[in-house]
């Protein structure tokens, strides 16, 4: 989990408000229109970044594990991004777990009393654990993503919000005041 702020150019919002000649209440609409539309922007380019940076099977494992991604406007001035991203199962990567002495490595991960079986989900090789010392309750083991995929986001994907958001922003906003939509 990460909490993220940038800041928003209050001058550069007042003087597009000031040449279009928004409404207060197209201006709000706008806003929170063009914070929405960069939450869906930003949490896409994610996926599909940590999907090859993480080497996932597919992409859509990944969107079951990202948690949405909020966008909120703090004391006027900024805005903050939430995500969170969760372990994920050994079946999820590319890669072929291998047995050693004590147990199973994957990617360098060493899984000390793990085996390798076959996952229920499409019959994927993983590594699960017994609990406890009966034959069964097995517990697939899982890979902490957290890190890198905090270094991706902030790195290669935060960078980017300002550039949606202004953009986002300034074409709802053109299309309120054209359209004279929440004019009153």
């Amino acid at each position: 989990m990460s909490l993220l702020h940038f800041e928003i150019d209050a001058t550069g919002m007042d003087q597009l408000v000031m040449d279009l000649g928004a409404t207060e209440k197209q201006v709000k609409f706008a806003l929170h229109r063009a914070l929405a539309r960069t939450a869906t922007a930003l949490r896409t380019m994610a996926a599909r970044k940590l999907k090859d940076e993480l080497a996932l099977r597919a992409i859509n494992m990944l969107r079951k594990r990202l948690k949405s991604l909020k966008l909120r406007v703090s004391g006027g001035d900024g805005m903050q991004l939430w995500f969170g991203i969760n372990d994920m199962p050994v079946s999820w990567f590319k890669g072929t777990p291998k047995r050693g002495g004590d147990g199973v490595s994957f990617r360098g991960q060493e899984f000390k009393g793990g085996f390798v079986a076959k996952s229920k989900f499409k019959n994927r090789k993983t590594i699960f654990k017994r609990e406890g010392k009966g034959r069964l309750h097995i517990i697939e083991q899982q890979l902490a993503v957290s890190d890198r995929a905090q270094v991706v986001i902030e790195d290669q994907i935060f960078v980017q919000t300002e550039e949606i958001f202004w953009k986002n922003f300034q074409r709802d906003l053109t299309a309120r005041v054209k359209y004279k939509l929440g004019e009153a």
